[in-house]
C-alpha cells in the first residue's frame, strides 16, 4: 500500500465512522470497516513514522479512566442560565440585546450532559476538560478520545478552545450503566 492509498483509506474510515456514530446512518458493514481498519493498522505497523495524527487507530479504546487530574481552563467556563417561562426568555433576550446587540439565535431542545472544553493546538486535540467550577475542571482527554464524533484533528492550526455539551442517548446510557 502506498502513502496515498493509506491516506485515502483513513478518510474512508473517518467517513464511515461519522455516518455510523454521528448520523446514526451506517454506510458500511462492521466487516467492511474492520477489514479496512486492519489494512490501515498493518500499514502503520510496517511504517510507524508515517502514522497520521487523525488515524482511527490512534483513538483510545473502550477503556475509560476512573481517576482524573484537575486542570485549569485558559478562560473561565461559564454555565448556561436556566430559563423556564416565556417572561424569563424575554428578560434574557433583553439583557443579551443590551449587552451585545441584536444577533441571530439558534434554539434546540434541552439536553443533559457534561459540559466539555476541547483544546486544539496546531490542529491536534491536546486536552479535554469538564467545566468543573468554571475555573478548574477534570482532565478527561483519554475519555473524550473514545467519542467517535469528536475529531482528533481539525483544519484550524491556531490555538482554539471549542466548548459544548457531551450527551448520550438514554437507551445507550442504560446499556452501559
Amino acid at each position: 500500500m502506498t502513502q496515498t492509498d493509506y491516506t485515502k483509506k483513513i478518510e474512508i474510515l473517518k467517513e464511515w465512522a461519522y455516518a455510523y456514530y454521528v448520523e446514526d446512518n451506517p454506510i458500511a458493514t462492521d466487516e467492511e470497516y474492520d477489514k479496512l481498519y486492519h489494512e490501515v493498522l498493518d500499514y502503520e505497523t510496517a511504517n510507524p513514522t508515517e502514522v497520521a495524527e487523525d488515524s482511527p487507530t490512534k483513538r483510545v479504546g473502550g477503556v475509560v479512566r476512573d481517576e482524573f487530574t484537575k486542570a485549569k481552563h485558559i478562560k473561565r467556563m461559564w454555565s448556561m442560565e436556566d430559563v423556564f417561562t416565556k417572561d424569563e426568555v424575554e428578560e434574557w433576550l433583553d439583557r443579551t440585546v443590551k449587552n451585545v446587540g441584536k444577533t441571530p439565535y439558534f434554539c434546540e431542545p434541552k439536553f443533559d450532559g457534561a459540559s466539555m472544553n476541547l483544546l486544539y493546538e496546531n490542529g491536534k486535540l491536546v486536552r479535554a476538560i469538564t467545566r468543573g467550577d468554571g475555573v478548574e475542571g477534570e482532565e478527561v482527554t483519554d475519555n473524550v478520545r473514545t467519542i467517535r464524533s469528536v475529531p482528533l484533528t481539525i483544519e484550524y492550526k491556531e490555538l482554539i478552545e471549542i466548548r459544548g455539551e457531551v450527551v448520550i442517548r438514554k437507551d445507550d446510557f442504560e446499556i452501559i450503566n
